[in-house]
């Protein structure tokens, strides 16, 4: 298979295309030879896309200056106290959990410091995910935060409950992999049956084929609501490349067609595929996704890694996938009203910016077609 690998050069800054070739690749074809600005520049783009830690392992760093050397293994540090003090807190809650006869499913970061990266500080963590069934979910956030969950705030479509702090530490409580409604989702019953229990902590754990799967689908989502981060995609090259031998090409394949997840998959795994990320990603390259996957990669190098349009994308297939008249109106009186941690917001203000940001979408669109045309 031939493939019409995307200029890079014309994406990013050589600083940037320095750090991700070296990371995605192996190795970099551009001059290490920078000047201050231009480490200044490294710095930045690895710390905004959370991948200092990974750079200061990579031998490649050698050819850069001791400044910028020193500046990346403070960060490794600091990722790793921070990562070993979320695991220590991560423990405790699935004991806490376990002896309450709730069953814990470490997600995202959690999972990844834990059962993929070989070095825990590899993988900067900001926050602890965990799923419990359904029907734990808030008696498991009654045992770890000490008060009751406002049921009357809560977007009820949503998949997990308000964040709040344990022992300083940020902790979501997960009842579902995804919004019940947006259109690519995993149901998880199915993906607990090809599941296995983690004997030293006795929490579940998705089998690999399912783990990619879902951080897959979380890119593509956070990449919907007009957010990424370099390491979330390497998280799926990382598994990969390091939990390949338990992956099952013919089941992941299977897997996705029987969930309908084509479409998130073959643009995900086509991005990969132009950043040279390996041969298992190009299952699902799709050259019609490339002029999308270019867009991904102009994220990662803004400042902000945001794009209002994709955000309020995202939005707008969640009501489009909210079933009936009535529930939609319930859903949009609660973005309307409510932030995530349930607390009131001003209606008025809250419609005029969304008013306003749609304007801007729907010019966003029409710029769009146009330039098409």
């Amino acid at each position: 298979m031939e493939y019409s690998y995307i200029t890079l050069n014309d994406i990013f800054s050589p600083e940037e295309l320095w750090v991700t070739e070296t990371l995605f690749k192996g190795y970099s074809n551009v001059s290490a030879a920078f000047t201050k600005e231009g480490e200044e520049q490294i710095l930045n783009f690895a710390v905004r896309n959370g991948v200092a830690p990974l750079l200061y392992r990579k031998k490649e760093i050698s050819r850069l200056s001791p400044t910028l050397q020193s500046a990346l293994r403070n960060e490794y540090l600091k990722s790793l106290g921070r990562n070993t003090a979320l695991m220590v807190i991560g423990d405790e809650i699935a004991k806490k959990l376990n002896s309450a006869g709730i069953n814990v499913i470490f997600l995202k970061g959690s999972y990844l410091v834990r059962f993929v990266y070989y070095d825990s500080a590899l993988r900067p963590m900001s926050d602890l995910d965990i799923l419990v069934d359904e029907s734990d979910a808030f008696d498991a956030y009654h045992l770890l935060n000490g008060k009751e969950c406002k049921r009357d705030y809560l977007d009820r479509l949503s998949q997990h409950l308000p964040s709040f702090n344990y022992r300083g530490a940020s902790i979501e409580i997960h009842y579902r992999l995804f919004p019940v409604n947006i259109k690519y989702k995993l149901p998880v019953k199915r993906l607990l049956q090809c599941g296995h229990t983690d004997s030293e902590l006795n929490t579940l754990l998705f089998n690999t084929a399912h783990n990619l799967l879902y951080l897959t689908l979380h890119f593509y989502y956070t990449y919907k609501q007009g957010g990424v981060r370099l390491s979330w995609l390497y998280d799926l090259k990382f598994i990969v490349d390091n939990k390949g031998d338990e992956l099952d090409e013919q089941f992941f394949r299977d897997e996705v067609e029987s969930l309908n997840l084509e479409k998130p998959v073959r643009l995900i795994f086509t991005l990969l595929t132009l950043l040279q990320s390996g041969s298992f990603f190009s299952l699902f390259y799709d050259k019609s996704c490339e002029s999308e996957a270019k867009d991904i990669l102009k994220l990662f190098g803004l400042v902000s890694n945001r794009n209002i349009y994709d955000g309020y994308a995202y939005m707008y297939e969640r009501i489009s996938n909210t079933p009936g008249l009535f529930n939609k109106i319930s859903f949009l009186k609660y973005l309307l009203l409510n932030d995530r941690t349930g607390k009131k917001r001003s209606f008025f203000k809250r419609l005029f910016y969304l008013i306003k940001n749609s304007l801007k979408v729907i010019i966003f669109k029409i710029n769009s077609f146009l330039k098409v045309k």
